[in-house]
Formats: structure tokens, sequence, C-alpha cells
């Protein structure tokens, strides 16, 4: 026995209600009242349009703008799709915020416009722009033209013509795509394209010239693609449903194959190549081998020959090779090297040669700077000089960071020139450079040694300081105590 389904159990019945395209919705009838009251309440409220949702936030753009024109953050409120309210309390001030405009946040516009009793879902919409015309003609260019060309493109607020610049200020509508060129006709039957430049103009859609998003994100763009790809489609299913043409065979030219050898050929202007240059004289002259003598390669009859046939100029350079100059063992051990047996030169040691020999044996480094730089000075020195390098000395050993050891030093210094040390010992310097041959920079070491002699002698005679012991040295206050004494004696 078969069963039978209804159309409602089977699923085939009608849809009663057609799908919702959106949240569900509501509908009411608004009161009736008199808003006269509310409409003088909200006279001086501006409302705001945000061009770009995206990438311009609510919760920034209050705070920007209420700081830009200097109001309370308090006074401006989110209105919902995009739009936004600001309250002032004077006139001025809102005139003022209204004669700045357009404004911009994060490089995308925003629309400003005063508050009317409209209902609306495109207000507000309005925002001016300073618009430069390029293109007019200079017989065309009169304030009457530019004046007609800012009633067309909208609600024109004023214009300005100078001798280099037309503009007018023109309020259009912010959410239609703008206007970047104008054709105007003239009674002779021409016409010209006028372009338009607006001023402080932010990002916007290059494809469709609206200031709602970018043109990757233009959805006409997307149209604009999809159209091209089908049509280049079309095409290529064309071009492979026609059979190929064949291509017409190129004719060349048969190239000219020289039979002729190299010495006989001519160039451009005639004239025959004449023989080969050969490579080898480009090369520069090796270095000098000095552990192998040249007597190698020069007996060498294949070097020899070949420098006599291919170098005219009898140069002599060592082959090249990356062989080993050594005995080495087949791989299969026998001694032998394949089928050609061949062995590479081992060298091996000579004498040198008689021109080598003759040669004059070099000197070292240091006799030639003694010989040649630096000859040794047999010169005396004189009395004078000698005297002016113990002042040197005297000058150097007076100068002491220590004043009390520097006091001490000058009453010895006086001392030994009063006893005439000074003398003698320059009488000795000379007395020693005479005998020894020495040298003029000994005579400071002499010197300073003559002088410590001296003190040494003076100290001595005088008794003044005593011995110094071994030890510690003595404290800074027998220190100056001795000092003191001895400045006394």
């Amino acid at each position: 026995m078969t069963t039978r389904y209804t159309v409602a159990e089977k699923g085939k019945a009608l849809a009663s209600n057609p799908p919702a395209l959106g949240p569900p919705r509501l509908r009411m009838r608004a009161p009736d009242f008199d808003p006269t009251d509310l409409i003088k309440e909200n006279s001086l409220t501006l409302v705001g349009r945000l061009t770009n949702t995206r990438e311009q936030r609510m919760s920034a753009v209050l705070p920007y703008l209420a700081r830009k024109w200097n109001l309370d953050a308090s006074s401006g409120s989110d209105l919902g799709n995009g739009c936004f309210q600001f309250r002032f309390n004077r006139e001025e001030d809102l005139r003022d915020t209204l004669h700045n405009r357009p404004y911009q946040y994060g490089r995308w516009m925003i629309i400003i416009q005063r508050w009317e009793p409209v209902i609306s879902q495109t207000f507000p919409s309005q925002i001016p722009f300073w618009i430069s015309l390029r293109g007019i003609p200079l017989h065309y260019w009169h304030e009457k033209v530019v004046r007609n060309i800012g009633l067309e493109l909208g609600e024109l607020e004023t214009y300005e013509v100078t001798k280099t610049l037309a503009r007018v200020r023109v309020i259009v509508d912010g959410l239609k795509p703008l206007i970047m060129e104008a054709a105007m006709d003239y009674d002779s039957g021409e016409e010209s394209i006028i372009s338009l430049e607006y001023e402080n103009l932010g990002s916007h859609c290059t494809n469709c010239y609206r200031l709602s998003h970018l043109q990757s994100q233009c959805s006409e763009r997307t149209t604009t693609v999809l159209t091209e790809d089908f049509v280049s489609e079309q095409l290529k299913d064309q071009r492979s449903s026609t059979p190929p043409q064949p291509k017409a065979r190129e004719t060349r030219e048969p190239v000219e194959r020289h039979t002729k050898p190299f010495q006989q050929r001519l160039d451009r202007h005639g004239r025959a190549f004449g023989n080969r240059i050969s490579s080898t004289t480009l090369h520069p002259p090796g270095p000098r081998n000095k552990l192998s003598p040249s007597s190698f390669y020069q007996n060498n009859p294949r070097t020899t020959q070949r420098q006599k046939d291919s170098n005219p100029y009898n140069y002599s350079s060592p082959p090249y090779t990356r062989r080993r100059h050594n005995n080495q063992e087949d791989r299969h051990g026998d001694g032998s090297s394949g089928e050609s047996k061949r062995r590479s030169p081992v060298l091996q040691w000579k004498a040198k040669s008689p021109l080598l020999e003759q040669e004059p044996p070099r000197q070292s480094v240091g006799r030639n700077l003694e010989a040649v730089d630096f000859p040794p000075s047999h010169e005396q020195p004189t009395i004078e000089e000698v005297m002016e390098d113990i002042r040197e000395a005297t000058l150097q050993y007076i100068n002491c960071p220590d004043p009390m050891e520097s006091a001490a030093r000058k009453q010895r210094v006086l001392q030994s020139e009063m006893n005439g040390d000074v003398e003698e010992a320059a009488t000795r310097i000379l007395q020693a450079s005479t005998s020894s041959g020495m040298a003029r920079s000994e005579t400071l070491l002499i010197a300073d040694t003559s002088i410590a002699v001296a003190q040494v002698d003076t100290a001595a005679d005088n008794s003044a300081r005593p011995a110094r012991k071994r030890g510690r040295p003595p404290k800074p206050s027998e220190r100056r105590a001795t000092v003191r004494n001895h400045i006394d004696t």
C-alpha cells in the first residue's frame, strides 16, 4: 500500500511572505505638535558628516573639532550614520567656522553645514571649494565668463579674476562625484575644455571622483575591469577560431664567407690587414727568478723555438703552467703517465752565472744609513755651545713642581756658580770631546753629571745636610726643617 504525502509535507508549498531584505522594521506615525521652540533652540547648531567612516572614527573626530573651534567637548554629539552636531553660543563663532570651510581629518574631507529644519537622508551634503579654472582663452578672460562657469558648477558664493588667476568659490554636493572638466561652447561653433582644480581637496577616488573611497575600493572600477576581461576573452576566442595565417618566408642575403687568407683581406678603407700581431708581445716581462737561473729556460728547446717564431723583439719570458715540478707516480703505480708517458720537468740547482758573481756585494741598510744619511760629526764644540747646553740643563733641573725643592735646587746652582764648578765642568767636556771624538749629543749628559758631582762636593764641604739613611723617607715636617736649615747655612 503506497503512502501519499501532502504538499506541505513534501516542502513544495509556495512561500507566503517574501524574504526580508534587511532587519525587521516598524513603521509608525509622528504625533502632531508645534516644533517652533526646538527650532529656535537649535538655531546655533552645526551638523557634520564623515565622508569615509572606515578611516575616520567618530570618537576621535569630535575632540579634534572641539579643540579646533575652541568649544567644550560636551557640545558635540554623535547623531548616527556618520553624522554629528556641535552647539555654539554665539553667532559670530558659527559664521567664522563656516567661513573657514572645508575641513579635513585623516586626509579625508568632512562635510560641515548649518542646521536646517529639514528631514532628509542626504543632509548635510553641501561643501564649499575654491576652484581654479584652467584653459579659458585669453580673449574670453572676463568676469562674466568666470561668473557663468561658477553658476553652472553649483551655488556660487564669490569669484576672483586677476591677470594671471581665475577662480570661483562654489558649494557643491559632497555625496556626488566631483566635476573635474567642463566644455565651453562659443558662437563660432568651437569649444574649449576647461580643467577644474579643487583647492584643499583631500583623498578621493580618481576613477569615479567621489569623496567616500579610494580607487582601489571603487565598485565602478571592478565593473570596468570585469568588462575589459570579458572583451579580452572574446578576442582570444575569435583568434583561436580563425586559422593561423602562414608567415611570409623571409629572404636573407647569403653571408659572405672569407676564403682569402688573413694577410690579403681588406678593411673598409681598402687597405690590407697584413701579418697578425702576436699576443705574447702584449704581456709585460715577468719578475726575475733568483732561485732557478734563467739558463733553464734559455736552454729549453721548446721555449727557445716558440720565442723565435712568435716574438720579434726577442722577448724571453717563461711559459705559464699549472703543472707541478716534481716526480709523480702514475695512478697505476708503474711510473708511467698514461699513453703519452710524459714527465713534468724537475727543477735542479745550478751555480750562479758569471754575470751574477761580478755584481758588487750589497751593503746592509744600517751601513748605508751611517755612510750616507747620518755621517759622523767630527766638529769640536766651542766653549759657548757647551755653556749654552749647561744653562739649558740647569733650567730643566731648577723647574720642579714642589716649591721647596725648587728653592733648594736654586740655592745649590748658585753655590756651584760661586765656586766655579760650571766653568770647570765645561772644560772637562771639551777635553773629553777632543780626546774621544764624542758627538755633541752627549754634552747634556756630561754636563748633568758634572753638576751632580759638584752638588755632592758642595754638600760634603758645607756638611749642611746629613747623609740620607736607608729606609722610609722623613716626614714632611722634618723635610721642611732640613731644607730651611740648609738655606740658612
